[in-house]
């Protein structure tokens, strides 16, 4: 009696293929795959790549938007590494006093994006260094727009992240905690030595808030030794300086205006004078002073 072998059922040529490619593409994910190093650092990983594919796929569009969309990623991309001047110079001269205020509009948008997808900390921050940059380094008319982006969204606190937390690793409450308080703070171009009573009594308490936040801005932890972190901070120390400035003039003319007001008012311009913050400000330079790399980058500004 003659055994027949068994044979396999024979495959189309539909199925030959498809198989092909799944192995060709389960080959590809092995070779591009990275050695494993931590939760952390996969997640990391993987945003700058899915970043960098989000770039490439822009890259290929042909409307106007296309630049500042690359410009608002490769700012915030999830690399350690501040963001680069030439990517926030594409954003400034888009959100210039001179250029149109749809695509002002346009960058705010992007940039609130990028703060809602939660990332993690890195592109968080990197956003909020971009935001303090362009408030910084753009004309009064950008904030304005923040403004009016906030109204019209009703994201009133978009650049407040209170509950900001990334529980990768232990570092990162550090640089969470960092987070939370570098958001708090707002940015200030007032000035308060020419003001009258009644505007001065409006503006000074405002002024005053701000102080408070900025001087709440103190690193700790695994965030006194990084380096996107220590940019953001020495940001905020030339900013204390200057608001600190601001306040003292405000509290100068407040003396000279003493006489010239009804008692109510004298007696709420007295309050104001007496929270001049001195000693918070003394300890904030104090902190700051253990941390090596910040210290006496900005020294304690005296009361002119």
């Amino acid at each position: 009696m003659t055994l027949k072998l068994a044979q396999w059922p024979r495959q189309s040529k539909i199925d030959r293929k498809s198989d092909a490619r799944r192995i060709g593409a389960a080959a590809i994910r092995k070779e591009l795959r990275p050695p494993c190093r931590g939760r952390c650092w996969c997640r990391a990983e993987l945003t700058c790549a899915q970043d960098k594919v989000d770039v490439g796929i822009t890259k290929l569009r042909s409307d106007e938007g296309v630049d500042l969309d690359v410009a608002v990623v490769k700012a915030t991309l999830q690399d350690e590494v501040a963001p680069k001047d030439k990517h926030v110079r594409t954003l400034k001269v888009a959100c210039s006093g001179s250029a149109p205020r749809q695509q002002v509009s346009y960058v705010i948008h992007g940039l609130a994006k990028r703060l809602e997808e939660k990332s993690g900390w890195l592109v968080t921050l990197k956003t909020l260094i971009v935001f303090h940059r362009l408030m910084r380094e753009v004309d009064p008319s950008f904030q304005d727009e923040i403004i009016r982006y906030q109204e019209r969204t009703g994201a009133h606190r978009m650049l407040r992240l209170d509950s900001f937390a990334d529980h990768t690793t232990r570092d990162t409450w550090d640089y969470s905690a960092w987070i939370r308080v570098y958001s708090a703070r707002g940015d200030s171009s007032s000035k308060l030595k020419s003001c009258g009573a009644s505007e001065l009594l409006d503006k000074l308490p405002q002024i005053q808030k701000l102080l408070s936040r900025l001087i709440a801005c103190v690193p700790e932890g695994a965030a006194q030794h990084n380096d996107i972190v220590l940019q953001s901070c020495a940001m905020v120390m030339r900013e204390v300086r200057a608001t600190y400035r601001c306040v003292c003039e405000g509290v100068i003319n407040l003396a000279d205006k003493y006489f010239e007001m009804e008692r109510p008012e004298a007696l709420r311009g007295l309050d104001l004078e007496n929270s001049l913050l001195n000693d918070r400000l003394n300890a904030f330079f104090s902190n700051i002073n253990h941390v090596p790399t910040l210290r006496g980058v900005v020294q304690m500004p005296s009361l002119q």
